[in-house]
């Protein structure tokens, strides 16, 4: 098997891959930097021990900046950049949602969960986790407000 194919099939397996929205474009960027760079965000803890196979930048739809694609050494590699994704609100990459990559067909499930709820006559108390799990939406009764 080449590089190049080991690189196709390596971002191509949803286990090893994390996919990033938000993350900006530029005309002249070197993608694998600003990958590296945000991994650094994450924490010396997460860039220490995450190395990054390959990255790939998916091409821009509605004016928006094409989703990144970067793969991991391994699946402890994923699960801690996922785990730490929240220090990512406080840093310069605070528009940037880490989420794993799914296949096709999950992504086709949870579009149709979403347009199911969009058609229902309580749709503001029903929400899709990333598992394609309905759930209710939890009333706060002290306070009145919509807790998820």
């Amino acid at each position: 098997m080449s590089i190049k194919e080991s690189k196709r099939s390596s971002v191509q397996s949803n286990e090893l891959t994390i996919v990033a929205f938000g993350l900006q474009y530029d005309r002249e960027e070197i993608i694998e930097e600003k990958v590296k760079r945000l991994i650094v965000a994450l924490g010396e803890q997460v860039s220490e021990n995450v190395k990054i196979t390959h990255v790939s930048r998916l091409n821009t739809k509605k004016g928006k900046p094409g989703i990144v694609k970067f793969s991991l050494e391994n699946v402890d590699q994923k699960i801690l950049v996922l785990r730490n994704e929240m220090k990512l609100r406080k840093s310069d990459y605070s528009d940037v949602y880490l989420t794993r990559a799914k296949s096709f067909i999950e992504i086709q499930m949870e579009q149709n969960s979403r347009e199911i709820i969009r058609r229902l006559p309580n749709k503001t108390d029903l929400r899709v986790n990333s598992n394609v799990r309905i759930f209710q939406k939890k009333i706060n009764a002290a306070e009145g407000s919509v807790a998820e």
